[in-house]
């Protein structure tokens, strides 16, 4: 018996090592590398490089977001982690988990604002991430929005809901449309099918970018109507 064991150790040992061979030749070839600005990744240096995590532009300032939904939707607070400009590192990694199979970049980013919700103590009962249409999901394979509240819920146990909430029709694409364009676009696409679980709730209701706001403002403004008790807007990154 002793034996037998020595000799599984000992098959242990070798396999391992050969698979951690296989894996480091792997890595050599392919290399993980920085979804925001295509470095290596080093050590234990996860999706996003420590020097980008450091350099990023972080938001300090929410008031002139608030701003878009005075008169439109009485919200309690806009969260937001990131400033959004052209070309910059925050467009590269919204695009990559947008339309480059990168779901982990939404989870990573999920926690750094889950981290930032937890240290400002902000009272959010349940998260609820804008629904995509089943189809679309289907062809991305993932809704950005949940892998986002995946990453805060992780975080701050805040927990999640994707059922309550569905999108029942297809939209067409919101890019290049004015605010009025896109409120338009989203008029009846959003349905709740179970109000009971927003009743008298604070829902944090997460996207990825905050642009214009209409997409947000329509599903904020059915949730409120259906007896949420107060709304909080969560994305990754605003529009300056």
């Amino acid at each position: 018996m002793f034996k037998y064991a020595k000799e599984k150790c000992t098959f242990n040992t070798i396999n391992g090592f050969r698979m951690k061979w296989v894996s480091d030749f792997i890595n050599l070839l392919y290399p993980n590398t920085c979804k925001a600005c295509d470095g290596i990744l080093q050590g234990d240096e996860k999706t996003i490089c420590i020097n980008c995590i450091m350099t990023l532009p972080y938001s300090t300032d929410t008031k002139d977001v608030e701003q878009r939904f005075w008169g439109k939707l009485p919200i309690k607070e806009v969260i937001t982690l990131l400033k959004f400009s052209k070309q910059g590192k925050v467009q590269m990694l919204l695009h990559r988990l947008k339309y480059k199979n990168s779901p982990e970049i939404g989870i990573v980013l999920g926690e750094m604002i889950g981290q930032k919700i937890k240290k400002e103590n902000k009272e959010i009962d349940l998260l609820i991430p804008i629904p995509m249409h089943p189809e679309k999901q289907k062809q991305r394979g993932y809704n950005q929005a949940e892998q986002i509240a995946i990453g805060i819920e992780s975080e701050t146990g805040i927990k999640m809901d994707i059922e309550a909430f569905i999108k029942a029709k297809q939209s067409i694409s919101q890019t290049k449309k004015s605010r009025e364009e896109r409120s338009k676009n989203v008029e009846n696409l959003f349905e709740l099918v179970n109000p009971e679980a927003i009743k008298n709730k604070t829902i944090g209701l997460v996207d990825d970018v905050l642009t214009t706001g209409a997409t947000l403002e329509a599903c904020g403004r059915i949730l409120l109507n259906a007896g949420a008790k107060e709304i909080c807007l969560i994305t990754i990154a605003a529009t300056v």
